[in-house]
């Protein structure tokens, strides 16, 4: 099985489909990828060579693909957890003022 951007590719789909697997990767962008590198479309991950592997690596690490996408695509997640756990830290501290009181 092939590894490529720390995901495990399919062996027995095409080149073309089984890039799609890596988030980020889509069918035009793996086209893209091979054919900068000179791979066929419809080549079976199986059959690729290391040599072959090697370049789609290189030319996969120039783009930004899975974990490094996710946090870059969603700041405003981030944002939006870090309001949310104020929150819950200002009504627990609330909560326990009338607590104390009665």
């Amino acid at each position: 099985m092939a590894r490529i951007a720390g995901i495990n590719i399919p062996p027995n789909q095409h080149a073309e489909i089984g890039l799609t697997a890596i988030y980020g990767i889509g069918r035009s962008r793996a086209r893209d990828i091979l054919s900068k590198v000179g791979v066929e479309y419809t080549k079976k991950i199986k059959d690729l060579t290391d040599a072959e592997l090697e370049r789609i690596r290189d030319a996969v690490g120039q783009y930004t693909v899975e974990g490094d996408l996710i946090v870059a695509a969603c700041p405003c997640v981030a944002n939006v957890l870090v309001r949310m756990l104020v929150r819950v830290r200002a009504r627990r501290r609330s909560a326990s003022r009338l607590r104390s009181k009665y």
